[in-house]
This record gives structure tokens, C-alpha cells and sequence, in this order.
């Protein structure tokens, strides 16, 4: 009745090393085989599967979320819109193999770049409990979006996205082969330039360009 209802926490309450015994383990081990299926489920669900950042869906949910914080506290928080300078020339002349690999090089390069950025936040303006790490999505092909937190100065959004931009120009090793792209980042800050979550993507977007 508890599986059925979609309880999968439950545990097997019967040790008895006979066949009811063995009847409620069995049950218990569905349990948990269900509940690491819904759990894989809504990982994909919000969740790009090649690189593992969460995926368009789940980064309207933390802009959302990004939003509301803010508008609560009072902090600013900036969206980053980063698109892969020259990747389709790559992925047209090396395979989509080869496109993929690139791929995730670029999103652990970024999220290396991102936790020393958040380190450096927590130790300059912020203690480590404080800290709210940037969120890092993919949001298309080779476009991807960042949310940083607790924004004081704009200036600082542009800090970031020029480390992000030499980080990102250095040549990416895949296959033996020295693979270079750029990128182009645009800037859009919550609540100067809007409060409303299309707007922010939309002139972030649009100064990428």
C-alpha cells in the first residue's frame, strides 16, 4: 500500500529468514529500485546529458529562484550569456565526436574558472557559509548561461566574463590535436536593467551579440 501510494522509503520491518521474510525484502529492494529510477528520471529531466549542467528548464527555474532571493534581500545578481565563438567550424570539420569532446572540456574548464571565482567571492565580500555558488547551465548547442549572485558592483560581472573569455581562448587539447575557439559573453544585471526574467534574457543576449 506505502509503494503503491509512493512512499519508496520503506523499510523491510519483517527478518524473518522465511518466505515472508523474503517477501518483504523483496519489496523493500523495488522500493529502492523504483525510487533510484525516479531519481535518475528527474536528474535527465533537468539536466543536459552530455556535459551534466542542468539544461534550459532547470535554469528558468533558478532564474526564478535567482529573482525572487534577490528581490528579497535586496542584492543584485548578474546573467551571463556565453556562446562559443568558431565551435561549428569545428564540429563541420572534425565530426560532432570531436565537437562533443570539446564540449566538455569547456564546461569543466568554466566550472574550474567558476570555483575559484566563488572562493575568491567568500573570502573578499562573503563568509564560505554565505556563499551561493554560480549556477552554470547549458542552454543551447554551445550556449550556455551563468547566474552570479550577490552582485555589488556590474563592474565585476565584466571581470568575470573576461577571465571566462582568456580561459576559454586557450587552446583545448582533444584527441592529440590543439583545438583553438573563442567566446563572447553578454552582461545583463538584475534589477538595473530589469525585473522581469524574459527582459534579463533577452538583453543579455542581445549584448553578447
Amino acid at each position: 500500500k506505502k509503494i503503491g501510494a509512493g512512499d519508496l522509503s520503506i523499510q523491510n520491518e519483517y527478518k524473518q529468514s522465511d518466505e515472508f521474510g523474503e517477501l518483504a525484502q523483496s519489496f523493500e529492494d523495488m522500493a529502492h529500485g523504483l525510487k533510484d529510477s525516479a531519481e535518475k528520471i528527474q536528474f535527465m529531466a533537468f539536466h543536459d546529458n552530455l556535459t551534466g549542467l542542468p539544461n534550459r528548464a532547470q535554469f528558468h527555474h533558478d532564474m526564478d529562484q535567482s529573482m525572487a532571493q534577490a528581490k528579497r534581500t535586496g542584492d543584485k545578481f548578474a546573467l551571463l550569456f556565453v556562446d562559443i565563438d568558431d565551435f561549428k567550424l569545428v564540429n563541420d570539420a572534425r565530426g560532432h565526436i570531436t565537437g562533443d569532446r570539446l564540449l566538455k572540456a569547456i564546461t569543466q574548464r568554466v566550472n574550474e574558472q567558476l570555483r575559484e571565482t566563488d572562493q575568491i567571492m567568500s573570502q573578499s565580500t562573503r563568509s564560505q557559509a554565505e556563499s551561493d555558488n554560480p549556477m552554470f547551465s547549458r542552454i543551447g548547442g554551445d550556449e550556455f548561461a551563468i547566474l552570479l549572485s550577490s552582485v555589488d558592483d556590474p563592474l565585476y560581472a565584466g571581470t568575470i566574463s573576461q577571465r571566462l573569455i582568456e580561459n576559454i581562448s586557450r587552446p583545448f587539447l582533444i584527441d592529440g590535436d590543439e583545438i583553438f575557439v573563442g567566446a563572447s559573453i553578454g552582461v545583463s544585471i538584475f534589477p538595473e536593467d530589469s525585473q522581469n526574467p524574459e527582459d534579463l534574457i533577452k538583453f543579455a543576449d542581445i549584448a553578447m551579440y
